[in-house]
């Protein structure tokens, strides 16, 4: 027993110090610009892969025909990646008013790529921009995306991320949106610590000539985290990142809508948070782990597990806020971090045994 009581003592110091760093961290983020002057406005390509969207993809398009930037001076290219329901037909039906937006139909793959990378590696081929950005079929961009992605961009950089929010108002909704806002703010705090995490492949923008320096999607060893290998791509040709937040590069996302969607995209995600660095994924290890430690720590002594329980969702509650206050987007926190608390603990556990489960990665109707 005194071992166990060691052990449990000793988990709870490591992971309470994991937060203070995480707090210290987040109080020394880099320097943003928002509403950034740009003297110069370069030529950009949007990029946007589209599979079986019918039910994201028109409020995708008018957030990007809504943007704030020279119309002369961007070009928005959509892959329909063989869509099987009415995705194409209302894309050919918004475009036909909207003369920027191209769309190109995917049908056959080219070297390394499949799916999404597929989709994204022919949309660069046709692309004329200096500046490629990528966004999804079911996120809302802000109007000022393109320019503070720009007016924050520093010429060392691969590769430029925002945040994504999910956004409804359901339950489930609101639980997803502070897992995101907990995630990305973790993001945040580590990666202005110069500790390469990920670039957020629905927010991001990356240089024309430092894409092309890493083959394409089509040269770059296929993953169903695509993002990521893009993002290792550039670290190993020794380029910088940058992980912005604030409200100019806040896009949004609809929630997914069943507990099985939500663990086959954490599965996939998975995926790619076994090749982030060993101290990380240790950390993400750590924290998955607090819902069964502190339940079994409850069982043995209850008084200290119910102050240090206590004492984390608190710390918990006050790092979420800062994210949300950062991005100047007010959210009624406090109604949903108790139960927040037991969904992470929830869904962290299925995540481990849904990621062990054998068989393919399954990801809009395909497996891979």
């Amino acid at each position: 027993m005194k071992i166990l009581l060691a052990v449990l003592l000793i988990y709870f110091l490591i992971y309470f110090i994991y937060i203070l760093f995480l707090f210290v961290f987040f109080e020394r983020l880099k320097p943003y610009i928002s509403n950034p002057p740009l003297s110069d406005k370069p030529l950009v390509s949007v990029l946007v892969a589209a599979r079986n969207e019918e039910d994201n993809i028109g409020e995708c398009l008018k957030a990007l025909a809504s943007m704030d930037y020279p119309e002369d001076k961007f070009e928005v290219l959509i892959g329909n990646d063989r869509s099987e329901d009415n995705t194409r037909s209302i894309i050919l039906e918004f475009i036909k008013t909207h003369k920027k937006f191209k769309l190109l139909d995917i049908t056959e793959n080219v070297g390394q790529a499949k799916g999404k990378a597929n989709v994204l590696a022919q949309l660069a081929r046709k692309a004329n921009g200096e500046y490629l950005f990528i966004t999804d079929a079911d996120i809302s961009i802000p109007e000022n995306w393109v320019k503070e992605m720009l007016g924050n961009y520093k010429k060392s950089s691969g590769t430029v991320s925002g945040v994504t929010m999910i956004k409804g108002e359901t339950l489930f909704a609101k639980l997803q949106s502070m897992e995101w806002m907990h995630a990305f703010g973790m993001v945040k705090a580590v990666s202005d610590q110069n500790i390469p995490v990920s670039a957020v492949g629905n927010n991001m923008m990356i240089p024309r000539r430092v894409y092309e320096e890493t083959g394409g999607y089509e040269n770059i060893p296929f993953s169903v985290t695509e993002d990521f290998e893009l993002f290792k791509a550039t670290l190993d040709l020794g380029y910088d990142y940058q992980q912005l937040m604030g409200p100019g590069v806040l896009a949004f996302s609809k929630p997914l809508d069943s507990l099985k969607r939500l663990l086959n995209q954490r599965r996939r995600w998975m995926h790619g948070a076994v090749k982030i660095p060993v101290v990380l994924s240790t950390l993400l290890l750590l924290q998955s782990l607090f819902f069964p430690v502190i339940l079994v720590t409850m069982f043995i002594v209850p008084n200290f597990a119910t102050l240090v329980w206590s004492g984390k969702l608190l710390l918990q509650y006050s790092f979420i806020n800062r994210v949300y206050k950062k991005l100047d987007y007010k959210f009624p926190l406090w109604k949903y971090i108790v139960i927040y608390e037991f969904y992470t603990g929830f869904v962290s556990l299925l995540t481990l045994l849904y990621y062990l489960k054998p068989g393919k990665i399954e990801w809009k109707g395909r497996r891979f």
